[in-house]
C-alpha cells in the first residue's frame, strides 16, 4: 500500500482525496450487527464466560440475598407441622348380590372405589364438621381481609381446606389424611377427626343405602309377581289362537313351498321369454314371395315351431324339387316341358311351406298366451305364499317374545327374591367398608421451614434464575457493551475504552484549569486516573495505527449526537499536544458547534468564515492554554454547510496540515449530516466514537458501513461512558494522581 510522500508540497487548490499516488483500501463488506446468541456455535462457552463475568457481581448480589433470606426465613416464618391418618378400605358390605361374599373386590373394582372416597374425603359433607369444631377457616386466614357480608358467604360456601392432602399409598387399599398446621397437636386433631368423618359418612350411606334398596326391591317384587303371571297368560292365549303348538314348524313348511314356486316362476318366465321370441320371429307379412318360402320354413324349423317334422319334410321335398328345376333349366332350357312341370312342383311346394308356416306361428302366439297365464298364476302362489310366510314369521317372533318375557320375568322373580334373602341376612353383621386403620398423632419435627433443605435449594435457584436472567438480558441488549464483541462482530478495531464519567463535574475552561473539576474526592481521583488512563491508550493506539502510514488529519465522529465525540476529539488533541506534538482541533461541526464552549472561547472566526471566504485559515486559530494545542472554531452556524464542505473543506484542510503535527477534526454525526462522509473521504483516518451504554449496535454497525462505503480509513472505534470496565481496562495507581493532567468532560 503506498501512501503520499510528507515532503511533497501540496498546492491550496489540490483537493487531497484525488491524490493520485494515494491509494485508499479496499473497502470491508458491510456486516449489520444484532444481539448474539449466547449459544452460537463455535463460541458457545466462551460467550456464556462473558456473560458470567459482565454480570458476576449482580449474580453473586442475587444469590448472597437468596441464602440470607432462606437464613431469615427459617427464623422467623412460622414452622409448619404435618400429621397424617391412616384409612383402610374393605368390601365387607352388604350386596344384593348371590355370589359368595369375600373379604375384599379384586383390584379392578377396588380402584374406582378408593379413588371415590379419596373424593369424598374433600368434600363439604365430610369437611363441614371439622371445619367448624376447629375454625379452620379462620386458622387458614381464609377469611382475613374479608367484610362481615362476604366472610358469611365464605362460611356458606363450600368448604376446601388449603392445608389438607389426601393421597393413595400405590398398590394398597389405603388412604392417607394428612393435615399440616402451626400446632402439631391440632394438625393430628384434624386428621383423625376427617378419617372418623369420612368413615362415618360412607359407612352410613352404605347402610342407609341398603335398607332404601331393600324396601324397593321388595316393593319390585310384587309387581314382578304380578307381570310374570299376565306374561303366561298372553302367552296361553296366543298359542290357543294360532292354533299350534310350534309356530316355527309352520313357518318352515310355508318357506319350503315358497322355494319351490319361486323356482317353477322362473322356469315359467324363461320359457315364456323364449316363445315370446319365437313368436315375434314367425310373424311373417300377409303375401310371402316364393323366394322366401324356403327361408321361412327353415327359421321355422330353427325354433322348433309345433309340427316342425312336416316342415322338415317339405323343406326336404322343397330342396329336392329346386334342384331337380335347377337341373332342368340347365338341360332342356325354359321352354322345355320339363322345365315348366318342374317349377310348377317348387310354386307348390313353397306354397304348401307357407301354409305350414303360418299354422305353425298361430300355434305359437297359443302356445305363449298360455305360457303368460302360467306365470301369471305361479307368480300370485308366490306372492300369497309370502304373504302367509311373512305373516307367520311375525307371529312366530311375538310368541318367541311372549315365550322369552314369561320365561325372564319368571328367572328374574327368583333371582331378585334370592338376593333380597341374602342381604337381609348380610345387613345383620358388621359391614364397615372404610376404617380408620392408624391414627394421626401430633409430630415432633417441622417440616416446613428446614434450613437443610431450604438453604441448598435457595442457592441452586438463585443460581439458575441469576445465569438466565442474565443470558436474557444479555440477548436482549443491543448496546456494543463488551469491547471483544465489537472487534470480532464489526471486524474493526477497538482503539480505547473510556469510562463513564457522567457523575464527575462538568469540565470548565481549559486555559485556566487544563480541563480540571475545582475538587476531587478520593474516589473521584481514581475515576479522573481511568480516565486519563483511557486517552493515554487511545492516543497509543492510534499512533500504533498510523505507524506505517503517513496520517496527519484524523476525523473524529459518531452515529447521532450525545455520544461524546467532541470530548473525545478534545481530549485526544490534548494527549498528542502533552507529549510535544503541534495538534490543531478543528470543529467542522458546523450545524452545531461546541468546541469553542468547551474551551471557553468565541466562536468567531471559525471554519465557517474560511469557507465562505471571509477569513483567513490563520486568524481562525486560537491558541489554548495547553501547549501545542491550538483550536479552530465551526464558526457560525452555517445552514450551507454541507456545501461548503464539498466545496473547499479538502483545500482548507490540506493547508492547515502543513503547520500542524496532526489536526483532529470534530465532524457531525454520519446519521442525520452528509457533509460528515465528505469529510471521511478528505480525512487521512477515521475514529467512530460509541457510547457504549445507550447506542444499538445496529446503528454502529451502519455508521461502519457508512465509512467503508466513503473507501475511508477507518482506525477503529472508541467505546465511551462504558460501564463496568474499571477494573479490566485500567492500572490503579496508590501514588498522588496528577491533576494538572487529567480532564473531565461530558459529552
Amino acid at each position: 500500500m503506498q501512501y503520499l510522500d510528507p515532503k511533497k508540497e501540496l498546492t491550496a487548490s489540490e483537493p487531497r482525496r484525488n491524490r493520485p499516488d494515494r491509494m485508499m483500501p479496499s473497502p470491508a463488506p458491510f456486516l449489520p450487527l444484532e444481539p448474539a446468541p449466547v449459544a452460537a456455535s463455535g463460541a458457545t462457552f466462551q460467550d456464556f464466560l462473558r456473560i458470567l463475568r459482565r454480570h458476576q457481581l449482580k449474580l453473586l448480589a442475587f444469590i448472597g440475598f437468596a441464602v440470607i433470606a432462606a437464613v431469615v426465613v427459617q427464623f422467623t416464618v412460622p414452622k409448619l407441622y404435618e400429621a397424617s391418618a391412616m384409612v383402610k378400605i374393605d368390601r365387607r358390605m352388604a350386596s344384593i348380590d348371590t355370589a359368595p361374599q369375600s373379604s375384599s373386590a379384586p383390584a379392578d373394582d377396588m380402584d374406582p372405589i378408593i379413588t371415590t372416597e379419596m373424593e369424598l374425603a374433600q368434600s363439604d359433607t365430610v369437611l363441614r364438621p371439622i371445619a367448624e369444631r376447629y375454625n379452620l377457616l379462620e386458622v387458614e386466614k381464609q377469611l382475613k381481609g374479608l367484610s362481615a357480608s362476604e366472610s358469611q358467604k365464605r362460611r356458606e360456601a363450600p368448604i376446601k381446606l388449603n392445608e389438607l392432602k389426601i393421597k393413595r399409598p400405590p398398590n394398597t387399599y389405603l388412604i392417607d389424611i394428612t393435615y399440616r398446621a402451626h400446632d402439631p397437636k391440632l394438625a393430628a386433631d384434624v386428621a383423625n377427626a376427617i378419617a372418623l368423618s369420612l368413615g362415618q359418612h360412607s359407612n352410613d350411606t352404605s347402610r342407609r343405602t341398603l335398607t332404601e334398596t331393600s324396601a324397593a326391591v321388595a316393593q319390585n317384587l310384587a309387581e314382578l309377581r304380578a307381570k310374570m303371571e299376565q306374561s303366561d297368560t298372553q302367552l296361553a292365549a296366543f298359542e290357543t289362537q294360532l292354533g299350534i303348538t310350534d309356530p316355527d314348524q309352520r313357518a318352515t313348511v310355508l318357506s319350503a313351498r315358497l322355494k319351490d314356486l319361486t323356482s317353477d316362476l322362473t322356469s315359467a318366465q324363461s320359457d315364456r321369454a323364449g316363445r315370446e321370441a319365437t313368436m315375434h320371429q314367425m310373424q311373417l307379412p300377409a303375401s310371402l314371395p316364393p323366394q322366401q318360402a324356403l327361408a321361412a320354413a327353415q327359421v321355422a324349423d330353427s325354433l322348433g315351431a309345433p309340427n316342425q317334422s312336416g316342415i322338415s319334410e317339405e323343406v326336404m321335398r322343397l330342396n329336392e324339387a329346386l334342384a331337380a328345376f335347377a337341373s332342368a333349366k340347365s338341360y332342356y332350357g325354359t321352354a322345355h316341358p320339363e322345365y315348366t312341370r318342374a317349377h310348377e312342383q317348387v310354386l307348390e311346394l313353397q306354397s304348401q311351406i307357407i301354409g305350414m308356416v303360418k299354422d305353425a306361428a298361430e300355434r305359437t302366439k297359443v302356445a305363449y298366451r298360455q305360457s303368460i297365464d302360467r306365470e301369471n298364476n305361479l307368480h300370485a302362489l308366490v306372492n300369497s305364499t309370502k304373504t302367509e310366510l311373512d305373516n307367520m314369521d311375525a307371529n312366530a317372533t311375538h310368541y318367541e317374545q311372549l315365550r322369552e318375557e314369561a320365561a325372564n320375568d319368571r328367572k328374574f322373580y327368583s333371582d331378585l327374591s334370592n338376593r333380597a334373602r341374602i342381604a337381609d341376612i348380610n345387613n345383620s353383621f358388621d359391614n364397615d367398608s372404610v376404617r380408620l386403620f392408624a391414627s394421626a398423632r401430633p409430630p415432633q419435627e417441622h417440616i416446613f421451614p428446614r434450613l437443610i433443605v431450604d438453604l441448598p435449594l435457595a442457592l441452586v435457584l438463585a443460581s439458575l434464575l441469576g445465569v438466565i436472567a442474565a443470558v436474557i438480558s444479555e440477548a436482549l441488549d443491543t448496546k456494543l457493551s463488551d469491547a471483544d464483541e465489537v472487534a470480532s462482530r464489526l471486524q474493526v478495531d477497538v482503539l480505547a475504552v473510556v469510562p463513564d464519567t457522567k457523575r464527575l463535574p462538568p469540565i470548565i475552561g481549559i486555559a485556566a484549569s487544563n480541563l480540571l473539576p475545582a475538587e476531587t474526592s478520593v474516589r473521584t481521583e481514581k475515576q479522573l486516573a481511568r480516565y486519563k488512563e483511557a486517552f493515554s491508550t487511545l492516543r497509543t493506539s492510534v499512533s500504533l495505527s498510523i505507524l506505517d502510514s503517513w496520517m496527519k488529519t484524523v476525523q473524529v465522529t459518531s452515529s447521532t449526537a450525545g455520544e461524546g465525540k467532541t470530548s473525545t476529539a478534545a481530549r485526544l488533541a490534548v494527549s498528542y499536544a502533552q507529549v510535544g506534538k503541534k495538534v490543531l482541533l478543528l470543529d467542522a461541526d458546523m450545524r452545531r458547534p461546541t468546541t469553542h464552549r468547551v474551551f471557553g472561547v468565541s466562536s468567531t472566526p471559525g471554519l465557517s468564515d474560511v469557507l465562505e471566504g471571509d477569513s483567513d485559515y490563520h486568524e481562525a486559530i486560537i491558541a489554548t492554554g495547553q501547549p501545542g494545542l491550538f483550536l479552530m472554531p465551526a464558526g457560525p452556524v452555517s445552514r450551507r454547510s454541507s456545501e461548503l464542505i464539498t466545496l473547499h473543506f479538502a483545500s482548507v484542510l490540506a493547508k492547515v496540515s502543513r503547520d500542524f503535527d496532526l489536526v483532529v477534526v470534530d465532524s457531525p454525526p454520519m446519521h442525520g449530516a452528509s457533509e460528515s462522509a465528505e469529510i471521511a473521504q478528505i480525512a487521512d483516518g477515521v475514529i467512530v466514537v460509541v457510547n457504549a451504554s445507550k447506542t444499538p449496535g445496529s446503528l454502529v454497525a451502519s455508521t461502519v458501513g457508512i465509512v467503508r462505503r466513503a473507501r475511508a480509513q477507518l482506525i477503529g472505534i472508541v467505546m465511551n461512558r462504558a460501564r463496568g470496565f474499571g477494573d479490566t481496562y485500567s492500572y490503579t495507581y496508590e501514588a498522588q494522581i496528577d491533576r494538572e493532567s487529567i480532564p473531565v468532560t461530558q459529552g
